[in-house]
């Protein structure tokens, strides 16, 4: 029979410190940890528009340690500060009447 590998303990007072500098470090993101499967989540509030998500932006990172969502979320930062801005919507003629 084989016996599961029992992973250490979760700290829960470094898991506060760790979700709390990546709360303050990445405004914009609701981050969470599930201990169940010992992953990271972070989701984006507001969700991203079509603009953004077409250069890459996401609405929903999951990461296996605070390092690497750190990290992820810093790329996703820096698409966010590097994306042009978007078209200005289309104008109607001005001699067009609307019912």
């Amino acid at each position: 029979m084989i016996t599961p590998r029992r992973l250490p303990p979760i700290d829960p007072g470094l898991l506060a410190e760790q979700l709390l500098a990546l709360t303050q470090a990445h405004p914009g993101w609701r981050i969470s940890y599930d201990s169940g499967i010992r992953v990271w989540n972070a989701l984006r509030s507001p969700l991203p528009n079509a603009w953004e998500a077409k250069a890459g932006v996401k609405y929903m990172i999951q990461a296996a340690s605070p390092e690497r969502m750190g990290e992820k979320l810093t790329e996703q930062a820096e698409i966010l500060k590097n994306l042009p801005a978007p078209p200005p919507p289309p104008q109607f003629p001005r001699g067009l009447l609307l019912p």
